[in-house]
């Protein structure tokens, strides 16, 4: 679980990241500016994870770029799985 933990942790730095186009609706107030929750978040993940007897990483090094469009390689494979049920089967419903 640790290790999990430990691969996929510099992901969680995007959750925080705002694209271009949330600044206006932060301004509208329609949404709230992500990097505000970042602390509360990580306080609970931490004091969940220790109650898991797990560790939470340091913060290191954080990908970003995902809610800008930059992707790595990866992303056209999750693309091709995700879309090929819709491209098999055009106008099924679920």
């Amino acid at each position: 679980m640790q290790q999990a933990i430990d691969a996929l942790w510099p992901y969680t730095g995007e959750l925080f990241e705002a694209a271009d186009e949330d600044a206006a609706l932060i301004e509208a107030g329609i949404a709230v500016d992500g990097g505000s929750l970042r602390p509360i978040w990580r306080q609970r993940v931490i004091e969940t994870l220790a109650r898991a007897a797990l560790t939470a990483p340091d913060d290191r090094f954080m990908h970003s770029g995902g809610r800008k469009g930059i992707h790595s390689e990866h992303m056209g494979r999750l693309l091709a799985e995700m879309q090929h049920i819709p491209r098999s089967h055009p106008g099924a419903r679920w």
